[in-house]
Protein backbone atom coordinates (compact mmCIF):
# COMPACT_ATOMS: atom_id res chain seq x y z
CA UNK A 1 0.00 0.00 0.00
CA UNK A 2 2.99 2.33 0.39
CA UNK A 3 4.09 4.72 3.13
CA UNK A 4 1.23 6.79 4.50
CA UNK A 5 0.05 8.58 7.63
CA UNK A 6 -2.21 6.90 10.17
CA UNK A 7 -5.05 9.27 9.32
CA UNK A 8 -4.76 8.42 5.61
CA UNK A 9 -4.72 4.73 6.49
CA UNK A 10 -7.96 5.03 8.48
CA UNK A 11 -9.59 7.11 5.73
CA UNK A 12 -8.67 4.62 3.02
CA UNK A 13 -10.00 1.74 5.12
CA UNK A 14 -13.27 3.61 5.65
CA UNK A 15 -12.86 3.64 9.43
CA UNK A 16 -13.33 7.42 9.67
CA UNK A 17 -14.55 10.28 7.47
CA UNK A 18 -12.50 13.29 6.39
CA UNK A 19 -14.59 15.52 8.66
CA UNK A 20 -13.85 13.26 11.64
CA UNK A 21 -10.13 13.33 10.81
CA UNK A 22 -10.12 17.14 10.62
CA UNK A 23 -11.92 17.37 13.97
CA UNK A 24 -9.28 15.17 15.61
CA UNK A 25 -6.40 17.11 14.01
CA UNK A 26 -7.95 20.37 15.23
CA UNK A 27 -8.03 18.95 18.77
CA UNK A 28 -4.35 18.01 18.46
CA UNK A 29 -3.41 21.49 17.27
CA UNK A 30 -5.13 23.09 20.26
CA UNK A 31 -3.58 20.75 22.83
CA UNK A 32 -0.07 20.03 21.48
CA UNK A 33 1.75 23.31 22.09
CA UNK A 34 5.36 24.08 21.10
CA UNK A 35 7.84 24.21 23.97
CA UNK A 36 8.30 27.95 23.48
CA UNK A 37 4.59 28.65 23.90
CA UNK A 38 4.48 26.65 27.14
CA UNK A 39 7.55 28.50 28.45
CA UNK A 40 6.00 31.90 27.63
CA UNK A 41 2.70 30.92 29.29
CA UNK A 42 4.63 30.02 32.45
CA UNK A 43 6.62 33.26 32.39
CA UNK A 44 9.93 31.45 31.89
CA UNK A 45 10.66 33.01 28.50
CA UNK A 46 9.61 36.19 26.72
CA UNK A 47 8.30 36.24 23.16
CA UNK A 48 11.50 38.01 22.11
CA UNK A 49 13.65 35.25 23.63
CA UNK A 50 11.60 32.61 21.81
CA UNK A 51 12.16 34.52 18.57
CA UNK A 52 15.93 34.64 19.19
CA UNK A 53 16.01 30.89 19.79
CA UNK A 54 14.08 30.24 16.56
CA UNK A 55 16.48 32.49 14.64
CA UNK A 56 19.44 30.60 16.09
CA UNK A 57 17.85 27.32 14.98
CA UNK A 58 18.26 28.56 11.41
CA UNK A 59 22.02 28.42 11.96
CA UNK A 60 22.32 25.43 14.28
CA UNK A 61 20.68 22.02 13.99
CA UNK A 62 19.70 21.98 17.66
CA UNK A 63 16.44 21.52 19.52
CA UNK A 64 14.67 24.52 21.04
CA UNK A 65 15.57 23.47 24.59
CA UNK A 66 19.24 22.96 23.77
CA UNK A 67 19.57 26.52 22.50
CA UNK A 68 17.56 27.90 25.44
CA UNK A 69 20.17 26.30 27.73
CA UNK A 70 23.02 27.52 25.53
CA UNK A 71 21.73 31.11 25.77
CA UNK A 72 21.18 30.81 29.52
CA UNK A 73 17.45 31.47 29.20
CA UNK A 74 16.47 28.28 31.04
CA UNK A 75 18.05 26.08 33.69
CA UNK A 76 18.35 22.32 33.28
CA UNK A 77 15.57 21.84 35.84
CA UNK A 78 13.24 24.32 34.13
CA UNK A 79 13.77 22.62 30.78
CA UNK A 80 13.20 19.19 32.32
CA UNK A 81 9.89 20.35 33.82
CA UNK A 82 8.76 21.96 30.55
CA UNK A 83 9.54 18.84 28.54
CA UNK A 84 7.70 16.70 31.09
CA UNK A 85 4.62 18.92 30.90
CA UNK A 86 4.72 18.95 27.09
CA UNK A 87 5.01 15.15 26.96
CA UNK A 88 2.24 14.53 29.50
CA UNK A 89 -0.21 16.86 27.75
CA UNK A 90 0.57 15.62 24.21
CA UNK A 91 -2.25 13.84 22.44
CA UNK A 92 -1.75 11.57 19.44
CA UNK A 93 -4.15 11.34 16.52
CA UNK A 94 -5.58 8.00 17.58
CA UNK A 95 -6.24 9.29 21.11
CA UNK A 96 -7.94 12.37 19.68
CA UNK A 97 -10.18 10.19 17.51
CA UNK A 98 -11.17 8.17 20.58
CA UNK A 99 -11.85 11.31 22.63
CA UNK A 100 -13.97 12.70 19.79
CA UNK A 101 -15.98 9.46 19.77
CA UNK A 102 -14.95 8.37 16.27
CA UNK A 103 -13.09 5.20 17.34
CA UNK A 104 -13.29 2.93 20.37
CA UNK A 105 -10.12 2.13 22.33
CA UNK A 106 -10.31 -1.44 21.04
CA UNK A 107 -10.62 -0.28 17.41
CA UNK A 108 -7.66 2.07 17.87
CA UNK A 109 -5.45 -0.69 19.28
CA UNK A 110 -6.36 -3.08 16.46
CA UNK A 111 -5.91 -0.55 13.63
CA UNK A 112 -2.70 0.90 15.05
CA UNK A 113 -1.10 -2.55 15.30
CA UNK A 114 -2.04 -3.38 11.70
CA UNK A 115 -0.81 0.03 10.50
CA UNK A 116 2.57 -0.35 12.22
CA UNK A 117 3.12 -3.81 10.71
CA UNK A 118 2.34 -2.49 7.24
CA UNK A 119 4.60 0.56 7.59
CA UNK A 120 7.53 -1.47 8.94
CA UNK A 121 7.50 -3.56 5.75
CA UNK A 122 7.41 -0.46 3.56
CA UNK A 123 10.19 1.27 5.51
CA UNK A 124 12.47 -1.76 5.16
CA UNK A 125 11.99 -1.67 1.39
CA UNK A 126 12.89 2.04 1.28
CA UNK A 127 16.03 1.44 3.39
CA UNK A 128 17.09 -1.23 0.91
CA UNK A 129 16.64 1.18 -2.02
CA UNK A 130 18.51 3.99 -0.21
CA UNK A 131 21.45 1.64 0.26
CA UNK A 132 21.85 1.58 -3.54
CA UNK A 133 22.07 5.38 -3.87
CA UNK A 134 25.31 6.94 -5.12
CA UNK A 135 26.98 9.16 -2.47
CA UNK A 136 24.57 7.72 0.08
CA UNK A 137 26.12 9.41 3.14
CA UNK A 138 25.74 12.87 1.62
CA UNK A 139 22.23 12.32 0.27
CA UNK A 140 20.93 10.79 3.51
CA UNK A 141 22.22 13.84 5.42
CA UNK A 142 20.34 16.20 3.10
CA UNK A 143 17.18 14.07 3.41
CA UNK A 144 17.42 14.00 7.22
CA UNK A 145 17.89 17.76 7.52
CA UNK A 146 15.13 18.46 4.98
CA UNK A 147 12.65 16.48 7.08
CA UNK A 148 13.83 18.23 10.27
CA UNK A 149 13.58 21.72 8.77
CA UNK A 150 10.11 21.13 7.35
CA UNK A 151 8.94 20.17 10.84
CA UNK A 152 10.88 22.89 12.65
CA UNK A 153 10.18 25.88 10.41
CA UNK A 154 7.30 24.96 8.11
CA UNK A 155 5.44 22.96 10.81
CA UNK A 156 4.94 20.10 8.34
CA UNK A 157 5.50 16.47 9.29
CA UNK A 158 7.22 14.74 6.37
CA UNK A 159 7.81 11.06 5.61
CA UNK A 160 9.97 9.42 2.97
CA UNK A 161 7.52 7.89 0.52
CA UNK A 162 9.98 5.91 -1.57
CA UNK A 163 13.31 6.00 -3.38
CA UNK A 164 14.16 5.75 -7.08
CA UNK A 165 17.99 5.58 -7.21
CA UNK A 166 18.45 5.94 -10.99
CA UNK A 167 15.46 7.90 -12.26
CA UNK A 168 15.72 9.47 -15.71
CA UNK A 169 12.85 11.96 -15.53
CA UNK A 170 10.44 13.71 -13.17
CA UNK A 171 6.93 15.10 -13.36
CA UNK A 172 7.35 18.77 -12.50
CA UNK A 173 4.97 20.31 -9.97
CA UNK A 174 4.07 24.02 -9.71
CA UNK A 175 7.48 25.18 -8.46
CA UNK A 176 10.97 23.69 -8.50
CA UNK A 177 13.85 25.07 -6.43
CA UNK A 178 17.41 24.05 -7.28
CA UNK A 179 20.56 24.76 -5.29
CA UNK A 180 24.10 23.65 -6.03
CA UNK A 181 26.53 22.52 -3.33
CA UNK A 182 30.12 22.01 -4.45
CA UNK A 183 33.30 20.82 -2.80
CA UNK A 184 34.29 17.28 -1.88
CA UNK A 185 31.15 16.26 -3.78
CA UNK A 186 29.04 18.11 -6.35
CA UNK A 187 25.38 17.96 -5.37
CA UNK A 188 22.37 19.49 -7.12
CA UNK A 189 19.69 19.72 -4.40
CA UNK A 190 16.23 20.08 -5.92
CA UNK A 191 12.78 20.39 -4.33
CA UNK A 192 9.78 19.96 -6.61
CA UNK A 193 6.56 21.07 -4.91
CA UNK A 194 2.96 22.22 -5.44
CA UNK A 195 1.96 25.82 -4.79
CA UNK A 196 0.06 25.07 -1.57
CA UNK A 197 3.21 23.74 0.13
CA UNK A 198 5.22 26.75 -1.05
CA UNK A 199 2.55 29.01 0.49
CA UNK A 200 2.59 26.93 3.67
CA UNK A 201 6.37 27.39 3.97
CA UNK A 202 6.03 31.15 3.43
CA UNK A 203 3.17 31.40 5.94
CA UNK A 204 5.34 29.71 8.56
CA UNK A 205 8.34 31.93 7.78
CA UNK A 206 6.23 35.12 7.96
CA UNK A 207 4.09 33.88 10.91
CA UNK A 208 0.86 34.79 9.06
CA UNK A 209 -1.39 33.24 6.42
CA UNK A 210 -0.12 33.80 2.87
CA UNK A 211 -2.55 33.20 0.01
CA UNK A 212 -0.68 34.49 -3.03
CA UNK A 213 2.78 33.88 -4.48
CA UNK A 214 4.78 37.11 -4.81
CA UNK A 215 8.49 37.93 -5.13
CA UNK A 216 8.73 38.26 -1.34
CA UNK A 217 7.15 34.83 -0.93
CA UNK A 218 9.64 33.30 -3.34
CA UNK A 219 12.45 35.00 -1.38
CA UNK A 220 11.11 33.49 1.86
CA UNK A 221 11.12 30.07 0.20
CA UNK A 222 14.72 30.61 -0.90
CA UNK A 223 15.62 31.49 2.69
CA UNK A 224 14.05 28.24 3.87
CA UNK A 225 16.07 26.27 1.29
CA UNK A 226 19.25 28.10 2.35
CA UNK A 227 18.55 27.17 5.99
CA UNK A 228 18.04 23.54 5.03
CA UNK A 229 21.14 23.18 2.86
CA UNK A 230 23.24 25.29 5.23
CA UNK A 231 22.43 22.99 8.14
CA UNK A 232 23.05 19.97 5.93
CA UNK A 233 26.50 21.23 4.96
CA UNK A 234 27.29 22.04 8.61
CA UNK A 235 26.39 18.46 9.58
CA UNK A 236 28.49 17.06 6.73
CA UNK A 237 31.48 19.16 7.84
CA UNK A 238 31.49 17.22 11.14
CA UNK A 239 31.95 14.12 8.97
CA UNK A 240 34.94 15.71 7.17
CA UNK A 241 32.86 16.37 4.05
CA UNK A 242 33.11 20.00 2.98
CA UNK A 243 30.59 21.63 0.64
CA UNK A 244 29.86 25.23 -0.28
CA UNK A 245 26.34 26.24 -1.33
CA UNK A 246 25.43 28.63 -4.12
CA UNK A 247 22.30 30.82 -4.40
CA UNK A 248 19.13 28.81 -5.14
CA UNK A 249 17.08 29.24 -8.30
CA UNK A 250 13.27 28.99 -8.35
CA UNK A 251 11.45 27.81 -11.47
CA UNK A 252 7.77 28.66 -11.92
CA UNK A 253 6.60 25.67 -13.93
CA UNK A 254 3.12 27.14 -14.43
CA UNK A 255 4.37 30.00 -16.58
CA UNK A 256 7.53 30.71 -18.52
CA UNK A 257 10.38 28.23 -18.99
CA UNK A 258 10.01 25.48 -16.42
CA UNK A 259 12.57 23.23 -14.78
CA UNK A 260 14.10 20.43 -16.84
CA UNK A 261 16.54 17.67 -15.99
CA UNK A 262 19.50 17.55 -18.36
CA UNK A 263 19.07 14.88 -21.01
CA UNK A 264 20.54 11.48 -20.08
CA UNK A 265 21.33 12.70 -16.55
CA UNK A 266 20.63 10.10 -13.86
CA UNK A 267 18.94 11.40 -10.72
CA UNK A 268 17.95 10.12 -7.31
CA UNK A 269 14.25 10.78 -6.73
CA UNK A 270 12.86 10.77 -3.18
CA UNK A 271 9.06 11.21 -3.00
CA UNK A 272 8.12 12.97 0.25
CA UNK A 273 4.69 12.74 1.87
CA UNK A 274 2.97 15.23 4.18
CA UNK A 275 -0.55 15.87 5.47
CA UNK A 276 -0.75 19.03 3.31
CA UNK A 277 0.45 17.41 0.07
CA UNK A 278 3.19 15.36 -1.56
CA UNK A 279 6.38 16.66 -3.16
CA UNK A 280 9.75 15.45 -4.40
CA UNK A 281 13.33 15.76 -3.23
CA UNK A 282 15.75 15.22 -6.10
CA UNK A 283 19.53 14.88 -6.27
CA UNK A 284 21.34 15.25 -9.57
Amino acid sequence: MGIRFFGQYLLQKGKITREQLLEAVDMQNKINLPLGSIAVDKGLLTSEEVKRIHNEQKRQDKKFGEIALQFGYLTEKQLENLLKEQKESRIYLGEALVQCGHLTSEELEEELSAFKREQEREEEEIKKLLSEVKDREVIETFIDLTIKMFLRFARITVKIGGCIPYAESIIVKDYTIEQMAKGDYNVSYIINLPENILLHIASSMYKKEIKEVTKDILDATKEFINITTGNSCAKLSTMDINLETYPPTIYNNKSGPGFKIEEKKKITLIPLLSPVGDFDLIFA
